[in-house]
């Protein structure tokens, strides 16, 4: 048993888990991957499996084959940031045996009827219950968990600005020709932020040319956009990702309330915002 473990989100711990799968039944080994995330479980959404029946239905008389679900190894890739349908073939087993390795994944049960959820833009997810109050407002930034205040705030300064590959090739002087940013990677102040019709350049440079050796670090961004500055492109015709929601008509848009959270900030005396626990001169914010 190998135990995938992390004190922080977005550090690669399904990555590691699905390639390491993935390598092991390719190499003929009987192998079960087992979600047990149960703050942000995603396992099924990058092996890209149904997300039940889940590990909630094990108990002492069911067997785990019964609720597995497999990928064909050969056919599979531990290279993406994502599921691609594209470059996946499913095929769900009803044992563990066959003539060919096959890697199983058993996703995590579901924290309740809270969804992860996109807040103006797509790519950065949160839990409802971690950023939102019941009637459906932000929660105070006093009352967010650190990683998710951090990144709400973050978001506050990336809306609206222009993608980063646009503004490489444009540059100020033809800044009104770049796309506006609709989808972030990576980690605050270390994210990249794309357009949809560049977002195949950076899935391609995370897959095919060593990008996820950076994923989790701040230097992610200068690494993507070195490579795209130096001529860096993806394939003509080289496929993007699915989006999954798992609560799609929940999602919330970007709501005019998370552009004050500015306003709160300078509110605050400075007792206050040392308690946030945040680096605020690091997120690039008004205040």
């Amino acid at each position: 048993m190998i135990a995938i473990a992390g004190a922080k989100g977005g550090y690669g711990k399904t990555t590691v888990t699905l390639g390491l799968a993935e390598a092991f039944a390719d190499r003929g080994r009987p192998t079960v991957a087992v979600d047990a995330d149960r703050q942000c479980p995603d396992l099924h959404t990058v092996a890209d499996v149904d997300r039940e029946p889940t590990i909630a239905a094990l108990d002492g008389e069911t067997n785990v084959a019964s609720i597995a679900k497999g990928v064909w190894a050969s056919l599979a890739s531990a290279s993406s940031p994502h599921s691609d349908p594209t470059r996946r073939s499913i095929w769900r087993p009803n044992c563990l045996g066959s003539d060919r390795q096959h890697a199983l994944f058993v996703p995590q049960a579901s924290t309740g009827d809270m969804a992860k959820v996109s807040i103006g833009l797509r790519g950065w997810r949160f839990e409802e219950d971690a950023v939102f109050e019941e009637d459906g407002s932000l929660k105070p930034l006093t009352e967010m968990p650190p990683d998710e205040r951090e990144r709400i705030l973050r978001l506050t300064a990336l809306v609206g600005e222009p993608c980063d590959a646009c503004y490489i090739e444009h540059g100020d002087n033809a800044i009104e020709q770049c796309n506006v940013g609709s989808i972030v990677y990576g980690e605050p102040m270390g994210e990249v932020l794309l357009c949809d019709a560049h977002e195949s350049d950076f899935l391609y440079w995370f897959r095919e040319t060593g990008g996820e050796d950076m994923a989790g670090t701040r230097e992610m961004a200068n690494a993507f956009q070195a490579w795209f500055d130096d001529g860096g492109r993806a394939p003509a015709g080289y496929s993007g990702i699915d989006h999954v929601e798992e609560a799609p008509d929940r999602l919330p848009a970007f709501d005019p309330e998370i552009q004050s959270l500015e306003a709160e900030l300078e509110e605050m005396d400075e007792s206050e915002r040392e308690a946030l626990d945040v680096n605020l001169s690091d997120l690039d914010l008004d205040i």
